[in-house]
């Protein structure tokens, strides 16, 4: 027999934490990695902090054209300026450039959005999938099968990336438009009737339940400014639609060059305009300088993202100098970066096609400096930074509880019943056995038990707790149950107030809610901190209204007889025992609405129905409504003919969804 020693009690006391200052605590939902790498013309891996799932992260480009910004060379083709990137592991970013693209590094910025918040969190996001489209020639629009997306208003389709092979003049072969025209579809489209072009697309639902996204249109237009009207449908169709507030939405823009061939409206003013949110909440704003040219067949589309708990900065910028331009952007007020994302656009003029001007890359240098950066200089420019703070994105979680985990001793819980749970199990320092749910409805009640493994005669205590109201925490009135003690040794040892009732509160929050038992060694068990021995389990507690019906039940001497007994006893009265031929017993029964709508026995008077032997016979009839909470009585009679037994069925009519009709076989 293993007792705990009051020297190792000793020692494991002195390395004893409670931490009960909170029982709940916030942790973002998101991290952001921000990347800068210079990447050579065969492209490559580059290693990074691991995610935690390919499912929840995103590699956005924080590039004006969802490229690079160019090696320093002069006047350079648009292959030298394609690039993309994406996440092809955990803990690895790839990099794709053109194979014929000049052989000299380009500098990539990206940004690694990452969810890390609870599964079906107002804040989600979920990775739908990660696509390569290739557009060559004269195919300037496609359509991508998808599958697995819930809502397609809810999806940005973000570009990525973009390869093109042009060794010429052709920054129309670096443009793209990508949208949802429904569930199941995708459509992508470039500009240019030349050269082979490449797409990456991430596409990315919004399931979360703060997130509104939504979606517009320019169509095809040869104008140098213009407004877009946002509209809910996925395709930047549907009824006009606006954000809330700007402050809490931003922009991300597509552009989709003129579909010509090559070297025509390809000067570098000629695509990729700035764009700005509207003078109203229902518009964006495009704008070219007015060096730009087109043949009517640019496209605009825009994806609004918009959440109540962001806080979107923007700031404006004209720099056109090589290098790196820092902007003060301390007035955001950021708090960290890993928690601030960046995204912007640029215009330039020029009617020429000295590339790399026109291209830019965003990146943070500090919480207080914003820096764009280009390979060339020259121009003039226009610059939107949208400063985007994710850090007020935050989800409640449950405090941590635990055994010490240097507690090796078989002296965790074995078992837990509660209503449908019925959980057995092996000890540890804690179980997560939060995929172990029941459901209950509000004013129910219902017993636990809980069962434990003491290696010795020594004293371990069990307390429940059940966060009725949701809000993460244990500490409120109602919410904590004293399951009692176990101080015999053995295996599955039953707590000493197992099986305790508990009863749901009328006020308790209809949802999902935690559960959380608790075993501790010689103490009081606490919901949260660590302790010496014993073992913490959660459950999952998901309470619903009350179903209003009403609720029949029927009894002998207040003893409940149960809808289909047939095995009359004399405690219930539905064995009238032996009575002389001749003589009588009379019986009376109660029939009880426990439920919460008023009873009603549906056939005609006298109610109740008694088939079998003749005599057994109805002397007094009940009340054909019963009041909620309330009851009324019958009255049966057996009268013997001769010496025999007899045997009949009482039932009973009524509105009960699940008892109707109420039978009970009697006996005499």
């Amino acid at each position: 027999m293993k007792h705990f020693t009051s020297v190792k009690s000793t020692i494991l006391w002195s390395l004893f934490l409670i931490v009960s200052a909170n029982c709940f605590s916030q942790s973002p939902d998101f991290n952001i990695q921000h990347i800068g790498v210079n990447v050579p013309r065969t492209g490559g891996n580059l290693n990074i902090t691991a995610v935690s799932s390919l499912n929840n992260a995103v590699a956005l480009s924080n590039n004006n054209r969802k490229t690079q910004q160019g090696p320093g060379a002069a006047n350079l083709e648009s292959d030298d300026l394609s690039g993309a990137a994406r996440l092809t592991g955990t803990n690895q970013l790839t990099y794709f450039r053109d194979g014929g693209s000049l052989n000299a590094n380009a500098l990539f910025r990206n940004s690694i959005w990452e969810y890390v918040g609870p599964a079906g969190g107002d804040n989600e996001m979920i990775v739908r999938g990660r696509y390569t489209l290739n557009l060559n020639g004269g195919t300037n629009s496609i359509t991508q099968a998808l599958t697995g997306v819930a809502n397609p208003e809810k999806c940005i389709p973000f570009i990525t990336g973009i390869l093109n092979n042009s060794t010429a003049d052709d920054a129309d072969s670096g443009t793209a438009v990508a949208y949802l025209e429904n569930a199941s579809t995708m459509r992508v489209q470039k500009g240019s009737t030349d050269n082979n072009v490449t797409v990456y697309i991430t596409l990315v639902e919004f399931t979360g339940n703060n997130w509104t996204v939504l979606h517009g249109d320019s169509g095809d237009t040869g104008a140098d400014t213009g407004t877009i009207t946002l509209r809910a449908n996925a395709d930047g169709s549907g009824a006009a639609t606006s954000v809330s507030d700007w402050s809490n939405a931003f922009i991300f823009s597509h552009h989709r060059g003129d579909t010509d061939t090559s070297g025509v409206n390809d000067a570098i003013a000629d695509n990729w305009p700035v764009m700005t949110n509207g003078g109203t909440n229902q518009t964006v704003n495009w704008s070219f300088h007015a060096d730009h040219v087109s043949s009517g067949t640019n496209r605009q589309f825009v994806h609004v993202l918009e959440n109540p708990n962001i806080n979107v900065t923007r700031f404006q910028n004209i720099s056109n100098t090589a290098g790196t331009t820092n902007i003060d952007i301390a007035s955001a007020g950021l708090t960290a970066i890993n928690q601030a994302l960046i995204v912007g656009s640029s215009s330039s003029s020029g009617t020429g096609t000295a590339y790399a001007r026109g291209w830019r890359n965003y990146f943070f240098s500090s919480t207080t400096l914003a820096s764009h950066e280009a390979a060339r200089n020259g121009n003039t420019m226009a610059h939107e930074l949208q400063i985007i703070d994710l850090s007020e994105l935050q989800s409640l979680a449950y405090c941590p509880s635990t055994a010490d985990p240097g507690d090796t001793f078989n002296d965790g819980i074995t078992e837990v019943i509660f209503n449908t749970i019925n959980n057995t199990s092996g000890t540890a320092n804690y179980t997560d056995f939060t995929s172990v749910s029941t459901t209950v409805e509000q004013g129910s009640t219902h017993d636990i038990s809980v069962r434990m493994n003491n290696p010795g005669a020594n004293n371990f205590l069990q307390r429940v707790w059940i966060d009725w109201n949701q809000d993460f925490d244990f500490n409120d009135a109602g919410e904590s149950y004293d399951l009692g003690s176990v101080t015999t040794a053995g295996n599955n040892q039953l707590t000493s107030n197992s099986p305790l009732s508990i009863t749901v509160p009328l006020t308790a929050q209809i949802g999902t809610t935690r559960m959380r038992v608790t075993n501790a060694f010689n103490q009081v068990p606490q919901p949260c901190g660590t302790f010496n021995f014993g073992e913490v389990e959660d459950y999952t507690i998901t309470i619903v209204a009350p179903i209003i019906q009403p609720e029949i039940d029927i009894s002998g001497l207040s003893i409940s007889i149960a809808d289909g007994d047939t095995t009359p006893v004399v405690t219930d009265d539905t064995d009238f025992g032996s009575i002389v031929v001749g003589n009588s017993n009379s019986n009376i029964f109660t029939i009880t609405n426990t439920g919460n709508l008023p009873l009603n026995l549906t056939d005609a008077s006298p109610f109740v129905s008694i088939t079998g032997s003749t005599n057994f016979t109805l002397t007094a009839i009940p009340n054909n409504t019963v009041a909620i909470g309330d009851s009324t009585t019958f009255e049966i009679t057996y009268t013997p003919t001769v010496t025999s037994i007899d045997t009949a069925v009482v039932s009973i009519a009524n509105d009960d969804s699940d008892e109707n009709p109420y039978n009970f076989t009697i006996t005499g």
